[in-house]
């Protein structure tokens, strides 16, 4: 789907057993060796209180062809694109090596998540970490998958919003050690040093409304032409560009709430989603 050009509305869902389905017919599920973990059902954005009935759902974590080993990889793998590409933090430089280095994507997230585990001092480290370790213990069908911070208000939230949410609330440190993944790609440095701070300074981040950046190439442009479908080479321009997030929120709440729960369909994690909001004056 990222190779068709879909990069912000990627969802991945849990293959469930449904009740008089062919999946949940014993014959079928012997069959295919379906094994299915029983446990509460987790509706989006609830609040993290105990309901007085509890709904319960059977989500498959392996059969014949799949380990549930394997299971734990996929979805740490649809968690890191869906929070590190879709939502927008590492999105441009995914697109920029896949445009100019033919670098597929599925391989720049790979190599990343590989990276992390192999650094275990890294806060990438703890996010996935820590998602490993709930989906490890969810395949036992002893846990449910959705991260809580009472920070970000009394929600449960997604796993990929979860790391999302835990990457913005240390931002300098995310990106000042991601940097040194990125770096093995041997990007030109001055163009990799400007579109680190063009990545940094186009997410829509608590207390900060408004940024303003000299460059000396359009990426604006560029990153537009490439979510169309339109690639175009990198031009050099020297230009001021100012962007403007639209809203602050210093309350870490109010930002999780509009930004990440009701924005997310419209990407608002990214200020350069709404063109209205980005100025650019040749320098």
């Amino acid at each position: 789907m990222l190779e068709s050009g879909q990069h912000s509305g990627i969802e991945v869902y849990d293959c469930n057993l449904l009740a008089n389905s062919t999946l949940a017919d014993m014959d079928y599920i012997r069959e295919h060796g379906i094994k299915a973990v029983h446990v509460p059902f987790f509706t989006q954005h609830s609040e993290a209180t105990t309901d007085d009935i509890v709904e319960y759902s059977d989500i498959v974590i392996s059969t014949n062809s799949l380990q549930s080993e394997d299971w734990v990889r996929c979805k740490i793998f649809a968690n890191a694109i869906q929070s590190l590409h879709c939502l927008g933090l590492l999105r441009c430089f995914a697109i920029y090596l896949h445009n100019e280095n033919e670098l597929a994507y599925n391989d720049f997230y790979e190599k990343l998540i590989e990276w992390y585990f192999n650094h275990p001092l890294t806060l990438g480290y703890e996010v996935f970490n820590k998602m490993h370790e709930i989906l490890q213990k969810m395949t036992s069908g002893v846990n449910v998958q959705y991260y809580y911070n009472e920070n970000f208000g009394n929600v449960r939230w997604f796993l990929d919003e979860g790391a999302f949410l835990c990457f913005i609330s240390d931002f300098d440190r995310f990106y000042n050690e991601t940097s040194d993944f990125l770096k093995v790609f041997d990007i030109e440095d001055d163009i990799f040093e400007q579109l680190l701070a063009y990545q940094k300074n186009i997410i829509c981040i608590p207390n900060n409304k408004y940024s303003e950046m000299l460059l000396d190439y359009d990426f604006f442009h560029y990153f537009i032409n490439s979510l169309n479908n339109e690639y175009k080479p990198l031009k050099k321009i020297k230009h001021i560009i100012k962007i403007s997030s639209g809203d602050s929120f210093s309350d870490l709440s109010d930002y999780a709430r509009e930004v990440l729960w009701y924005g997310r369909r419209l990407v608002k994690t990214l200020s350069t989603s709404n063109p209205k909001f980005v100025t650019i004056d040749i320098y």
